[in-house]
């Protein structure tokens, strides 16, 4: 199965981190695409934006920004619970933590993503090549285990290529084309914003059965 890695931890840009190394040694010794994020926010526009990705290695604590507290104050971090019980995310999972998690938000978790996610504890003596591994081994059996998941990654994968050709090739026609199309519609008496999505659907199913 294609699909890139997401790394999301608030300390991936810090060269002196193990959070840096590990993902430095998935960028260049393993033959995935990692993709680097620091930002809980950030995160959830990537995964709303890709069609596939093969795995997410998820930090569990990110530092709260840009919030006006006094100097005593300590705000907890911010988590990504809210995000992984709000999202249905087809994608093995690792959430890694330096705080332990509680009992019920790893059997809530587990519930959710059954067989998909894991917790792995952030300890300063984690092996670096031990944690590369793990996630590569995790991710080789997790494909051996599933193999009825390649039709809906090639499928997905596929509406996203036809789409990107689509409207490339739509582009070069007529930079207009969605107006135009908007416009068409609504002179019609008809739901302009329907219209438009149904042109894409009748275009993108010939461009698949192509």
């Amino acid at each position: 199965m294609e699909g890139v890695i997401l790394f999301a931890d608030d300390d991936i840009f810090d060269a002196s981190t193990s959070e840096y190394m590990l993902f430095h040694k998935l960028n260049t010794d393993s033959n995935y695409p990692i993709l680097p994020i620091n930002d809980l926010s950030v995160l959830e526009k990537t995964v709303s934006s890709i069609s596939t990705y093969k795995a997410i290695i998820l930090d569990w604590n990110f530092k709260r920004k840009d919030i006006d507290v006094e100097d005593d104050v300590k705000l907890p971090d911010e988590t990504p619970y809210k995000f992984l019980t709000s999202n249905k995310i087809y994608s093995l999972i690792y959430v890694y933590s330096r705080e332990s998690i509680t009992n019920a938000i790893k059997d809530e978790l587990t519930s959710l993503y059954a067989g998909k996610i894991f917790f792995e504890s952030k300890a300063p003596g984690n092996s670096l090549d031990v944690e590369y591994q793990k996630v590569l081994d995790g991710i080789k059996k997790f494909e051996e285990n599933n193999q009825h998941l390649v039709v809906p990654f090639k499928w997905s994968q596929t509406i996203n290529q036809s789409a990107q050709t689509i409207f490339s090739e739509l582009e070069s026609a007529d930079p207009n084309w969605i107006n135009e199309v908007f416009e068409t519609s609504k002179s019609d008496g008809g739901d302009p914003n329907v219209e438009v999505i149904s042109v894409f659907q009748n275009l993108l199913s010939e461009s698949i059965i192509q």
